[in-house]
């Protein structure tokens, strides 16, 4: 024609923010660029040729094969190029994980602060749950706790250990079967009565009229109180089991129809081990040396040297190791027959001759006896304790042992049961 082609340029419609997006949405076609193609030319008014059918991809779907043959390896999938992982098709139009995560979060919190509503707006009402049956036992027992709370409620109050005590027996015996335990909780001038069954379950409370509970374990030691010018007098007087039950001089020495400060602790600074032996020992050194001259004919000629071995120069004449039944290798202590914190009496008349593991339970005892009345003071309010001797009971402790008095040291007694018994055979 001889006329060059006329070409425009127009403005490009690109948009960076769009770009951004799609590119973090990953909406972008993976992939390379275009690729050049060889064009084609098409003859003017001349119908296009029609496409050719699409086939299916290899390797996928049914194909049908003869039976007993396979397919040929051209018509299989194509195999993997080494090296390349395929991406999977949704990556590409995944929605915003961010947005459907804060979706979830916001329905979650409005699905638990929004009650359910029954009708009238008001809250729907819980399902009731359905009663358990209860066992035979089961019965027995809450008609046992009945019975219980009606004796208890006809009592006076307030009431008194006594009655306390009394009532424990009573349901102890009637309601055996029942339950494991039965037993009254003292705390202060308050009590507790429970049973125990699984759960501990409280029976009755109240409070206990002129008498405290100090120990909750056996034996039970009661005591009862009388207060006056913000002085506490506490009675019975409890001796401690091993010195109770081990010789009368325990019980016999105590001054009766005394009133004794409660001491504040067990310390003290009285040398008895050295006091004894100045005090005892030259009269005891002197019974042993004319018992055994008295009794040389009875021992053994080649006995006689370790008796007076054993006697004089270890000084078993001033603190045997053995007792009166003959028992050897038992140590003894020098204690205080009348506790020195109660009398304050560090004399020779007060001194004893105590098995060792005995003495030192009793003062066990003894201690944790005056930490429960100055614990029982404070409670009532009262400034000063004391203990009045009128009437003296068996306190708590397990062990017991053997006893020498003073006298018996002095006159030998001790030395006489060690040869008739030849003693000197059993210590090494």
């Amino acid at each position: 024609s001889g006329k060059w082609p006329e070409i425009e340029f127009g403005k490009v419609d690109f948009d960076p923010q769009k770009f951004a997006s799609d590119l973090v949405h990953r909406r972008v076609k993976s992939g390379r660029g275009e690729r050049k193609t060889k064009g084609r030319w098409q003859e003017k008014n001349k119908p296009q040729a029609k496409p050719p059918p699409k086939a299916k991809p290899a390797g996928r779907g049914p194909s049908k094969v003869p039976a007993g043959k396979t397919k040929p390896k051209a018509e299989r999938g194509k195999p993997r190029r080494p090296g390349r992982l395929r991406v999977p098709r949704h990556r590409a139009r995944a929605p915003d994980r961010l947005k459907a995560m804060r979706k979830k979060a916001l329905k979650r919190r409005r699905t638990h602060r929004v009650p359910k509503r029954g009708p009238h707006g008001k809250p729907a009402p819980r399902p009731m749950k359905t009663p358990q049956k209860l066992s035979p036992l089961e019965r027995q027992r809450l008609k046992a706790m009945e019975q219980m709370r009606a004796t208890l409620d006809k009592e006076k109050r307030p009431l008194s250990a006594a009655r306390l005590r009394k009532l424990e027996k009573i349901f102890r015996k009637r309601y055996r079967k029942e339950f494991k335990k039965i037993f009254v909780v003292y705390k202060g001038k308050a009590f507790e009565f429970k049973v125990t069954y699984n759960p501990t379950k409280i029976i009755d409370k109240g409070r206990v009229d002129n008498e405290i509970k100090l120990y909750q374990s056996s034996p039970e030691c009661f005591t009862e109180y009388e207060i006056s010018n913000g002085k506490v007098i506490f009675k019975p007087f409890y001796l401690p089991k091993p010195k109770f039950e081990s010789h009368p001089i325990f019980k016999n020495k105590l001054p009766k129809n005394r009133l004794l400060k409660v001491p504040e602790s067990l310390k003290r600074n009285t040398a008895q081990a050295s006091k004894w032996e100045k005090g005892v020992g030259p009269s005891a050194h002197k019974a042993a040396q004319k018992i055994i001259e008295s009794k040389n004919k009875e021992i053994p000629a080649d006995a006689v040297s370790k008796v007076q071995e054993i006697i004089l120069n270890q000084k078993k004449y001033l603190k045997p190791i053995w007792d009166r039944n003959g028992e050897v290798n038992v140590q003894f202590h020098v204690d205080h027959i009348v506790e020195w914190v109660l009398s304050r009496d560090d004399s020779l008349e007060n001194y004893i001759l105590f098995e060792a593991s005995a003495n030192q339970s009793s003062g066990g005892v003894y201690g944790g006896y005056f930490r429960k009345l100055r614990k029982a003071r404070d409670d009532l309010g009262a400034k000063e304790a004391y203990l009045k001797m009128e009437k003296i009971e068996e306190g708590r402790g397990k062990k017991t042992g053997p006893v020498w008095e003073r006298d018996e040291i002095k006159k030998g007694e001790h030395i006489k049961i060690f040869l008739e018994k030849k003693l000197w055979r059993k210590i090494s």
